[in-house]
């Protein structure tokens, strides 16, 4: 099924051409990975790794300036508007995890924002937007806004259906305080040094054999194997991950990590 969608980048530094190519492109690579897991809200799975249902997505420059055209190939319609509707359920919640009351329907869950606003949403897309890959995925996508003179992300798809995001919507996308510089990910093959006494996310210690770090892990199936003994944490447990690292300028420069993605176990092999 092919579908497609425009995206625009308004604001005085786009149209003066002053804004950083590289945080354009964090923002189209974090783009791709929130299409891929909007394919899932097209095919309704609720459970699911990151990659959701397979889909090609390919990118062109457009007649308008400072705007992107994208075509995507993928098993199930709808993965465009389940991108809007992932986007317009994060503003809702102002980029806070929203509370299930009830079921309401086959593809429909009654939910609570944080000023106690309830509204009817589709199911998988609030099982989707509630995953914390997704959560560092939007703040990706939207991080080009802390860039001066950048004002708007405008989406567009085929049916004319348009979702803009701006400096407001920011603030509720981003996680982090403070000016973000950089955000990218990138494979790495790690150790585990450390790891909490309970199965969280936080407190886990890595070493890539220069240096060790901290770092949240954000890969809900890792962790959920864990939990269940799939993946014993055996000493000298080496993998392969996608790393997010993010630098912020507050009053000093910090860096925070997260493992957003654990691809594979490489040794030993009876940890797996």
């Amino acid at each position: 099924m092919e579908e497609s969608f425009a995206v625009h980048f308004e604001g005085p530094a786009f149209a003066s051409m002053s804004i950083s190519p590289f945080a354009v492109g964090q923002s189209l690579c974090a783009l791709d990975g929130l299409v891929r897991r909007c394919a899932r809200i097209a095919g309704g799975q609720v459970n699911g790794h990151a990659g959701g249902h397979e889909c090609e997505l390919d990118v062109a420059g457009s007649a308008r300036p400072r705007s992107f055209t994208f075509s995507l190939r993928s098993p199930a319609a709808g993965t465009v508007a389940g991108l809007n509707s992932l986007l317009q359920l994060g503003t809702w919640a102002q980029g806070k995890r929203v509370s299930v009351l009830r079921r309401e329907a086959a593809s429909h869950v009654l939910v609570e924002n944080c000023h106690g606003d309830v509204c009817s949403w589709n199911r998988t897309a609030v099982a989707v937007y509630t995953e914390a890959r997704t959560q560092s995925l939007l703040s990706r996508f939207t991080h080009t806004l802390d860039r001066e003179g950048a004002e708007r992300i405008v989406m567009t798809d085929g049916a004319a259906h348009t979702v803009c995001i701006g400096l407001q919507e920011r603030c509720f996308f981003r996680h982090e305080d403070g000016l973000v510089l950089t955000d990218n990910e990138h494979v790495l093959v790690l150790e585990v040094l450390a790891a909490p006494l309970k199965e969280k996310a936080e407190d886990w210690r890595f070493s890539d054999g220069s240096c060790a770090f901290s770092a949240r892990v954000e890969d809900e199936t890792f962790l959920a194997a864990v939990t269940e003994g799939t993946i014993r944490l055996v000493p000298h447990l080496v993998l392969c991950a996608v790393v997010r690292t993010v630098q912020v300028q507050k009053m000093r420069l910090t860096c925070r990590r997260s493992i957003v993605q654990v691809r594979e176990i490489l040794c030993p092999q009876s940890a797996a």
